[in-house]
């Protein structure tokens, strides 16, 4: 599968042999997908989103006072030099 296009859209550089990679996996996801074929879906508008068109994701942009940093640590579980503190994920 040709996959330059589809890296240029999210600002990818891959090298050839990430191209290669990712060519052998998007042509599996594809497969996948062609579950769907059974169905009649004409008709069926495509999704934007789930939520609606009635949803502003990023609300108004209108300024307001924000929390300090001593007020968003005070409410952190715990803190570690003056960052929150976090239990491992990453072994």
């Amino acid at each position: 599968m040709e996959i330059d296009g589809y890296a240029e859209l999210v600002k990818l550089r891959p090298t050839e042999a990430e191209k290669k990679w990712m060519g052998e996996n998007a042509a599996g996801l594809v497969a996948g997908l062609e579950v769907f074929d059974r169905y009649d879906l004409s008709g069926i508008e495509p999704l934007v989103t789930v939520l609606g068109d009635e949803i502003n994701f990023f609300g108004d942009d209108v300024p307001y006072q924000a929390l300090s940093r001593d007020e968003l640590l005070a409410m952190a579980g715990g803190t570690r030099g003056g960052y929150y503190a976090v239990p491992r994920t990453v072994l």
